[in-house]
Order: structure tokens, then sequence, then C-alpha cells
């Protein structure tokens, strides 16, 4: 199958526009291809299931689904893909490497990337990329090394060229009307085109850079139209075109300069309509290049003919070059320079920077200063032509100025001496002067006199000269200084050890402020410094080790070098000093005793005395006693002399001891745990020291003649003797024994844990061991007492509280040693059944941050607590007690008013006041909860101290309205009746009491032993259930449920033969609320 496009071409080769192929009418295409769809379709279909390779002269694809089912290598032919609206995607020619006729990629409507394209690397006719509106890069085309002719035109959305790297050589190459187009890149490697060039009506095309490996065209270049271009920077290489150039009607270009190479010029150049071109010299060598007709107008001044263009690139030389200047600060200067021709400017320039309004042949400056001196040139221009002048320098010479005076000097004779000066000026020279006189010779910058003699003393000065005037320096003065005298040498000395050494020199011609004594300690082989200021030195506390190794000499400073005196040396005699002394004796009699002294010195001699008198032939350094009596004892001391004076010894003793013997002997003793007991011994001798043993084994501490126990335990039972001891020997006692009777101990209290009901009997039994019970009471604590029974190791008590209350009974026993034992029970909580009540008793682990006057403590915590309103009133009465021990701290609460009571539905609250420990007044809440479990809060506080908290065990929320947290062992029961709910409020909390619920509820008999009978009666219909609980918590029994008819009573019964004897709670629940009633198996 054939398929015709049809084509109009303009003709001349010389046309400014450049020509293209358009298609007669895109309507007349667009009924072409709808007229041959199937055909197409049918001719592809066939096509795609043959070889890799297709051989047919068109190939035509009108939309993406022809496109996805093209599988062909290479084209033998042309390949068309023209006027689709659909087609988007080009990743179907994925395969495609060679088009052998032409590549027709025009109008297509919603192309926008040739991505599939990647293996595409030649077309062999004409390659048209064009009028694609949402095409937006070359991306696809990275292989495409050839094609016979490229266009890429009209692409509205295409800004660069990138993806042409590959492209060396082109046929034609047309770029044009591509409206957001900004460079080239990507023409980088195109070297040649065999046709035309041309580069036109590209809006915002500002640079031809991807061009600059271009040597030459085959026919016309053409540039025009480009509005944004102004400079042709790329072309650089370009060398020759075939026929003609024409660049015309680019509104920003203002240089050709980068045609500079192009030398040939096959036909004509037409420059033409450039409006801001004015860099144009580089046109005369385009003229020169043209082997035809040249056309240059309409472009800016200077540009529009050759000869305006000769005229305005004519070069300018300069005739006379400026010229070096020197002055002085504040002189005047001038350059000049000389150029030949007319219509000349100025631009004078120092070192590089422009000079403002510098615009003559003729640059001065008034007064000149060293900011001034530099490099100066100026830039002749006329026309295009510009020359820059050589560089003249500006020297600024200045005054000569002394930054640096010569100073004093003095020194000693023989010393050298340098006089030195520092100044700026131009061309300087000096000339040194003595008293005023000029010195030979002394011409520099520093004057040196290499050995100075008193006869130079004097006053120097220079004179310094430079082109810019002379001025001296100020006066120095040099100084020669006289030598000390030493007319007293110093004198070696000999001392006594531990005594002072003095050496002395007197010096002329210096002050003893400028002496320095120096000692040795070797021989005169090293030397440091001891003293300076004075004439004199001394050395105290001398020693042995010093003589002759220690020697003094002086050094009498002055400006010159020191003078250094004669060596004086230290000699050192012993002194006597005793170096041990005589120690004190203590000897039994006839035993032997000796005192003996050492002592250092020279021709020592010994005297011993005894109290002070000397002792005949006592003259040794040792003194013998060969068998000691008592009459011997005393003070001895010995008498030391020698040649460096006498010493005498410390005193020391003599003292003579008797043995011990004992006179009485310790008593065995019988006495009962807690008494006082003691144990004596008496003894004979000197000097005696006790130790005390129980079982054989020292008493810590037990070392008078009286050995005391303050009270006595069971363990302090055993034997005991005493050991007599001095310095002659020791004897020990007898044994003697301690028999110790016990002591009473009390265990812990048996009873029952549950309220106790007014007027019922309530016992209690506490076992004991040790001693023996003499008598036993029981104080109940509401003002009545009652003697223990004993049975066996157990005392047992019982009692009928009248009041209901809390109650602690307190144990008092006395043993048979007399001693009085208490145990106190807490807590027993007496109620009165008949009306609404609280009661409860148990404990917890008091919490960390409970106790506030320190949060770390935690311990054991119990209460015991009973709570009613008076009967027939609102105000409540009861007691509460609390007790929370834990280290050193020990806290028992006990109420003395309640203040407010609300109970509603197993939960109550009340407030009151108390004392902690019997003191203080204090306020406290507590908070119940009667469920499963129990749970109890107390929050206590001082009312004297601003309300201050001191106790809450409601860690979590501390309002006074937040329910108890802490779980409980032990029982709380809440009870209501109609005679004890009352609408009343704690302190700060509004208390509604939930809807009263009150059933009667009762049982008989009760207490029992195998079952009891529970009657309710609901003042209207309701269902319910009941269940029966141990005071722990735990369900016991589930009992059958119902539904009551109004005011009649309902029976339950409840067998309690397999439980246990002790209290239970029946719950009755409904949906009013719920009831407790309190069972007792016995």
């Amino acid at each position: 199958m054939k398929m015709s496009l049809l084509f109009n071409f303009p003709q001349g080769k010389n046309a400014v526009t450049t020509p293209r192929w358009q298609p007669v009418t895109a309507q007349k295409l667009r009924y072409c291809f709808y007229s041959w769809p199937l055909i197409i379709l049918l001719l592809l279909s066939s096509r795609l299931s043959q070889a890799q390779v297709y051989q047919g002269d068109e190939l035509w694809i009108q939309n993406q689904a022809d496109l996805n089912n093209f599988n062909y290598t290479e084209v033998t032919g042309s390949l068309y893909i023209y006027v689709t609206s659909d087609i988007t995607d080009l990743k179907p020619l994925a395969k495609l490497t060679k088009v052998g006729g032409g590549f027709y990629l025009s109008y297509n409507d919603n192309l926008s990337s040739l991505v599939g394209l990647e293996k595409l690397t030649s077309v062999g006719g004409p390659f048209y990329i064009s009028n694609n509106p949402k095409l937006r890069s070359l991306a696809g085309l990275e292989n495409l090394t050839r094609a016979g002719h490229l266009h890429i035109e009209d692409n509205a959305e295409l800004s660069s060229l990138t993806n042409l790297e590959k492209l060396t050589a082109v046929g034609n190459l047309y770029v044009k009307s591509n409206s957001n187009l900004r460079n080239l890149a990507g023409l980088e490697n195109l070297a040649s085109i065999g046709g035309q060039l041309q580069i036109q009506f590209n809006p915002v095309l500002s640079s031809l850079a991807g061009l600059k490996s271009l040597t030459s065209v085959g026919e016309d270049l053409s540039i025009t139209y480009n509005s944004a271009l102004s400079s042709l920077t790329g072309l650089e290489n370009l060398t020759s075109v075939k026929t003609g150039v024409v660049i015309g009607s680019n509104e920003e270009l203002s240089s050709v300069e980068a045609l500079k190479n192009l030398t040939s010029i096959g036909q004509s150049t037409f420059i033409e309509d450039n409006s801001k071109l004015t860099q144009c010299c580089q046109l005369l060598s385009i003229i020169r290049a043209t082997k035809g007709k040249t056309v240059i107008q309409r472009n800016a001044t200077n540009c529009n003919s050759k000869a305006e263009i000769e005229a305005a690139c004519a070069p300018v030389t300069i005739t006379t070059q400026p010229k070096d200047v020197a002055v002085c600060t504040g002189e005047k200067a001038t350059f000049r320079v000389e150029a030949s021709g007319t219509g000349l400017s100025y631009q004078w320039k120092k070192g590089e920077t422009p000079i403002p309004n510098a615009t003559s042949n003729t640059y001065s400056l008034e007064a000149v200063s060293p900011a001034h001196a530099g490099t100066y040139s100026v830039v002749v221009t006329r026309g295009t032509s510009s020359v820059s002048s050589t560089a003249a320098n500006l020297t600024v010479n200045t005054v000569p100025a002394i930054s640096a005076q010569p100073v004093a000097i003095t020194k000693c004779v023989g010393q050298a001496a340098v006089f030195s000066v520092t100044a700026t000026g131009s061309n300087l020279r000096y000339q040194w002067q003595k008293d005023e006189a000029d010195i030979p010779n002394a011409t520099n910058a520093s004057y040196q006199l290499s050995s100075v003699s008193a006869a130079q003393a004097g006053s120097y000065r220079v004179k310094i000269t430079g082109d810019c005037g002379t001025t001296s320096s100020e006066a120095a003065t040099l100084m020669i200084n006289a030598v000390p005298v030493i007319i007293d040498q110093p004198v070696s000395a000999t001392v006594c050890a531990g005594t002072t050494a003095i050496f002395s020199v007197v010096v002329t011609g210096t002050s003893e402020s400028n002496i320095k004594w120096q000692m040795s300690t070797d021989r005169g082989a090293s030397w440091r410094e001891v003293k300076s200021g004075a004439s004199s030195v001394s050395i105290s506390n001398t020693t042995v080790a010093m003589s002759g190794n220690y020697q003094f000499r002086a050094l009498v400073l002055n400006e010159c070098n020191p003078v250094t005196s004669n060596v004086a040396t230290l000699t050192v005699t012993p002194a006597l000093i005793i170096t041990s002394q005589p120690v004190p004796v203590t000897k039994c009699t006839e035993d032997a005793a000796s005192f003996s002294v050492t002592a250092t010195g020279s021709n020592l001699r010994y005297q011993w005395q005894k109290n002070g008198e000397d002792i005949a032939d006592a003259t040794q350094a040792s003194y013998h006693l060969s068998s000691v009596s008592a009459a011997q004892a005393g003070n001895y001391r010995v008498a030391i002399t020698g040649e460096c004076g006498q010493v005498t010894s410390e005193v020391v003793s003599l003292t003579v001891s008797v043995r011990p013997i004992i006179t009485t002997q310790p008593v065995a003793a019988l006495t009962c745990s807690g008494e006082f007991v003691s144990f004596t011994v008496e003894a004979t001798g000197d000097q005696l020291s006790y130790q005390w043993q129980k079982n054989g084994t020292n008493i810590p501490d037990a070392t008078s003649a009286t050995y005391t126990i303050a009270s006595v335990s069971t363990t302090d039972a055993a034997d005991y003797l005493v050991k007599v001891t001095n310095t002659c020997g020791s004897v020990t006692s007898q044994k003697t024994n301690l028999t110790v009777k016990p002591a009473l101990v009390l265990g812990t209290f048996s009873a029952p844990t549950a309220p106790v009901p007014l007027n019922t009997s309530f016992s209690l039994s506490v076992p004991f061991s040790g001693s023996t019970v003499n008598s036993a009471t029981w104080n109940w604590g509401d003002g009545s007492t009652s003697p223990a029974t004993t049975s066996g190791n157990t005392l047992q008590g019982s009692h009928k509280y009248t009041k209901p209350g809390t109650y602690s009974p307190v144990l008092t026993v006395t043993d048979a040693c007399g001693q009085t034992t208490q145990a106190t029970y807490e807590y027993v909580v007496v109620y009165e059944a008949s009306t609404g009540c609280i009661t409860g008793a148990g404990g917890f682990t008091s919490p960390k941050q409970a106790y506030k006057a320190d949060s770390k403590l935690m311990g054991p915590a119990v209460f015991g607590l009973y709570a009613r309103y008076k009967k027939g009133t609102n105000t409540p009465e009861g007691s509460t007690l609390f007790a929370f021990k834990a280290g050193k701290v020990k806290m028992a609460f006990a109420s003395t008013l309640y203040e407010s009571l609300t109970i509603s539905s197993g939960k109550a609250r009340y407030t009151g006041k108390g004392k902690i420990n019997g003191q203080g007044n204090y306020g406290f809440l507590v908070s119940l909860l009667d469920g499963r479990p129990d749970k109890f809060r107390i929050k206590i506080w001082n009312k004297e101290k601003s309300n201050t908290v001191v106790y809450d065990n409601n860690l979590n929320s501390t309002a006074d309205a937040a329910d108890p947290t802490t779980v409980i062992t032990g029982f709380i029961l809440v009870q209501t009746s109609k005679a004890a709910v009352a609408r009343m409020s704690l302190p700060g909390v509004e208390a509604a009491l939930e809807k009263e619920f009150s059933p009667a509820f009762r049982n008989y008999p009760n207490p029992f032993s195998n079952q009891t009978t529970l009657e309710f009666t609901f003042e209207q219909d309701e269902e319910y259930t009941v269940a029966i609980y141990d005071l722990a918590g735990k369900l016991v029994s589930q009992l059958p449920g119902g539904k009551a008819k109004a005011g009649e009573p309902v029976q339950v019964e409840w067998k309690a033969g397999p439980y246990p004897t002790g209290v239970y709670l029946a719950r009755l629940s409904s949906r009013q609320g719920i009831r407790y009633l309190k069972l007792v198996i016995q």
C-alpha cells in the first residue's frame, strides 16, 4: 500500500524567510486518513506477523492501538506518526533501530515524550519533529547519529535539544518557531551540515553555544527573527558557508564577533534590521570573505555600510606615551598622552580602575600625597577602535621623618655600644655626630662602638638628608660606669654545732643593696644565692655535716661585671646532744634494773643523780642496780659535760612493785530477770588491774573490782570469775554462779474478728510462757475490769459491752518475780443491731507517701471503728481507732468527736476530731466501702497548723469525696435503716444519697448451728438475689432468687451445717440497692 502527502516548498535559495513544508490543509489530511483506516490496519496487522524489517514504501500509524502492535527493528521506507490525538506513548517502538526513508512525527496533539526511540540510530530521509504541542524534550533520541534532514519546528513546550549529543552529521537542519526553546544544547558534536541551517522565529532562544563544533554549512546559513538572541557565541569554529549568510531582525543582537573565523562565503551576505548591533568591526572580515553581493543596512549607528564600519573601526595610534613622574608630597603631578587622528576620546586609569572625569589627553594631581602613588595609563578611543597606553609610574617622595629616635646608653669600659635611628623618606643619607661634631665614616642608620672607653662618654645624634629636605634626631647620652672594690674579704669561721656562723664583707664604690651572698654545700663545686642587699650573711643550726663542705662568697653587682670576694669556709665542732634518753624502769623487789644514755660531742663526761643528788662512782653512760629494793625507788637522771657545753638528761623513775593477793572472793547470786546484780573482789598489790570472765571468756569493759549487770536476763546465767594482775604477776578468783529466774512472756490474742452485737458475750484468750502468774486483770476499755482466769498456760476472760463503740481491751499480768506485763487487743467493735450503723476492724500495709512527715515510710496499720446516728437525731456518735507503725514512728489516733456521717448503699463517709498519741487537735475523715473486697480510707489533718495533712492512705485521689482505694484484711459492715438515714454533708463535699432502700430484712434464729431462715419484704414488686459471704469477702453460698410481690414476706432457707462457726454476711440485692445482714454460726 502507498499513501501520498502533498508538500509546498518556496523557491529561491536567497529568501530571507526559511522555506518549510506544510500540509495542504490539516482537514484534507484527516479526510485522507479517515478514508483508509481499515486498509491500513489490515496492512499493518499482516505485516506485523512477518519479518522484523518492514519492506514497504510507507508505514502509517494513526492511533495508539496501531502503535501498540508495532514489532519492527527497521522500516525501509518512510514512517508516519502523523495527525493523531490519542498517541501518548512511543515505547512500542523500542525495537526500532533504523528508518530508511523519512520519519514524520508531526501534529500529535497529546504526545509529550519520545521515550521508546532509544535504539533509533539513523533516519535516511527527512526527520520531522514538528507541531507536537505537548512535547517537552527529545529524551529517547540519545543514540541518533545521522538524519537526511532534521526539522524541529512548532513544538510549543520544547525547551532544549538535549539528547541529540551523538548526532554528528545532517543534511538540512531547521530549528524554527519553538516558542519555549532557550538554547541549542545537545548539538555539541554536530560538525557539519550538508545543506541549509535555519534558526528562525524562536522568541526565547538566547544562546547558540550548542553549535561549538560546527565548522561548515553546505548551503545557506539563516539566523532570523530570534528576538532574545544577543550574540552568535557558539559559531567560533564556523569557517565556511557554501552559498549565503542571512542574519536579520534579531532585536537584541549586539555583536557578530563569534564569526571571526568565517573566511569563506560562496555567494552573498545579508546583515539587516538588527537594531542593537553595535560591535560590527568583524563585518569587515565577513565582507572580505563574501564572494558575491553584500548588504548591510538598518542596524545600529556605525554598522550600516562598509565605509561607515571602516571609519568606526580604524585603529588608533598613540604617538607619545605618558612618562613616569616623581614629586614630593604636596607638589603637582601631570601625565600627558599624544595620539594620531581626530574624534578621539580619553579615559585615564589608576591601575585598572577608571578615574572619574579624567577624559582629556592630560591628567593632573594638584597636591599629591603618598596615597596617589601608583601606575597610571589612558585608553584612547575612536568609534569601535581603542588602544591603551603604557603605564607610567607616579612616585611620591616624602620629607624625612624619624619614627624611632636614638636612646641613651649606659655601658662599662670595654663593652660595645650601638646607637640607631629609624626614619622614612626618599633617598635618605645619614651623618652621626658627637657633641654636635661630625663623626668620620658614621653614615649609616646605626653607629656602633665596639669597645667603649671613658673618653667616649658624651651626647650623640644623627643628621638625616633626603630628596625632600633634612632633619636631625634627638640627642642620646652615652654613660660609662665605674667598678666597685672589696677592701675587707670574708673570713672562714669555726663554731659549735647548733650555733650560728656569720660572714661579712666591706666594699667601696657601691651600696649594700648591690651585694649578693652565695653558698656552696659541695666544697665550691656549685653555688646558689642565699641572701642579697646586705654586707653580712649568717647560717644557724649548724651541723657537723656542714663542716668543710659549706663555703660562702660575696658577689658585688654593678652595671659592669660583678666583683667576686674570696671564699670563706665553715668548720663545725660537734654539739653535745643526747640522742637517746634514759627510760623509766618498773621492777619487782630483788630484780635487776639499769639506766643508760646515748650522746654526741667531744670529750664527754657523765654523772648520774638520784632525786637531784650525785650518785658516787656513777660516771659512765650506763648505771646498773643488781637487786632493787623499795628504798631505791625514785627519780634518776644524768649530767653530761663536753667541749661545746653541758646538758642534763630527762628525769626517769624507778618503780618497785609488790605481787597481787586476793583477800575477798566474789559471792554467788540468785535473781529475777530485769533486776540488778553485782560481783565484787578485794585484793592487795601495786597498780592492780581486773578482768572479769563469763564461762571462761573475757567480758568486754569489765575491768574494775566490781562487775555489775543493771538488768539481768536469762542469758546472763553463768559462772563468773575475775583475774587480778599487776606488773609483778596475776591471780585468779574462785568461780561463782549467777542463777536467773525467767520472765513471763505473753503470746498472741485469740478472739472473734467480727463486730460484736450489743449485750453479747465477747471472749478473749492469750497464751503465756516463762515465769508463773501471780495475778492477771482484764481492763475492757469501757470502765470495767475483771480478773483473768488461768487454764494451763492460757489466760482467759469474757465481757458484755452495754454501749456500742470501738474498744481496746488491756490485759495486765504480774509474774513470780513481781514484774508486770501488759498486752492490748485492737480492736473490739460493738454495734447496736437495732439501728443503722457502721462497724469495721482490720488492717493493711500503709503505703509510701501516706505518712506525710516521712513519705518513704511504709508499714503495718490497724483500725477499729463504730459509727451511727444517735437514736432519733441527726447527730453521729461512735469511736474510731487507727494505729500505724514504721521504724521508730508510731502513730496512734483516737477519735474524740463525730461531726458528720453519710451512709449510702454499701458506702459510708464520716468526719470528726481526735488526738494523736493522746495529744493535739486533729480533724479526720473516714471513707468506707462495704463490698468485695472491703476498702478503707482515713485522712487526718492538724487543725492547729492550717489544716496540714498528717496522714492519707488514698494516693490516687486526695479529694475528700474520692472513694477509698485501700483493700483491707478484716471486715467493714455498712447497715442502713430509716432511722439511720439522713442527708448530711462532709466538709467540702456535697453528698446526694441514693434512692432509699429499706426492705425489712431479718433472720431467725440468730445465732444458729444448722440452718436459719432469711425473711424480707419489699414495698413494691421486685426481683431479688440472695448470697452468703464470709468476712474475707469470699462467696460461700448462692441462694435461690426470685420475684417478690409488694408487701408479701419472702422466706429463704440457708443450711449452714457444712460451714465452720463464725460470722457471715447475707447480701440481698435488687434494683433498689443492696442490704446486708450479719449471720452467726455457733
